[in-house]
């Protein structure tokens, strides 16, 4: 049987969206795990290494835009899985969101993480950011669930998070505490 373009593109157009399913159930289990503590293995956590590490593989993709600047490592008590988890929806959500492929930058001091990557305009309600499946913009890259889980994450440690708008930048902070 011979498919035709238009039965290709259906076929194609499916399994982007079990793929996408996939992806939404694996976040919504992490969060379930979240929620129920599952997450109790908790060792020191090197967050700047992480965060060179994140970098690294992003470059093998092609994202060279984004740079880090520390002068000491930043150590954190946490299960290293979420940590790797916290870092790369931050991330990822900043290369998401930056217009224009204009540079990320990542600054990591007084046990303070700030992500900082170029918009255009600020959100229209940054009070929802955090909130299960928000999306400003109704991007089919985006699963509404990697903030949310990103919070959920700084919630179970004690850890703030915020968000602001300053000079075309969303900047993410996080304070560990």
């Amino acid at each position: 049987h011979n498919i035709n373009d238009q039965q290709f593109e259906q076929i194609s157009s499916i399994q982007k969206d079990i793929q996408r399913l996939k992806h939404l159930n694996q976040r919504i289990t992490i969060l379930t795990k979240i929620e129920n503590n599952r997450f109790i293995r908790v060792v020191a956590v090197n967050i700047t290494k992480l965060l060179e590490e994140k970098i690294e593989n992003f470059k093998d993709m092609e994202i060279d835009y984004i740079s880090l600047h520390s002068k000491k490592d930043l150590l954190v008590s946490m299960d290293f899985y979420l940590a790797d988890i916290l870092i790369n929806n931050l991330i990822s959500n900043a290369i998401k969101h930056s217009s224009e492929e204009k540079n990320i930058s990542i600054n990591v001091e007084n046990n303070t993480l700030i992500i900082s990557n170029y918009g255009q305009n600020a959100l229209k309600h940054p009070e929802r950011l955090f909130l299960r499946f928000y999306r400003e913009a109704n991007s089919m890259k985006s699963t509404g669930l990697g903030l949310a889980i990103v919070k959920k994450i700084c919630d179970l440690y004690k850890f703030e998070i915020a968000y602001n708008f300053v000079g075309q930048q969303h900047i993410f902070s996080v304070f560990f505490k």
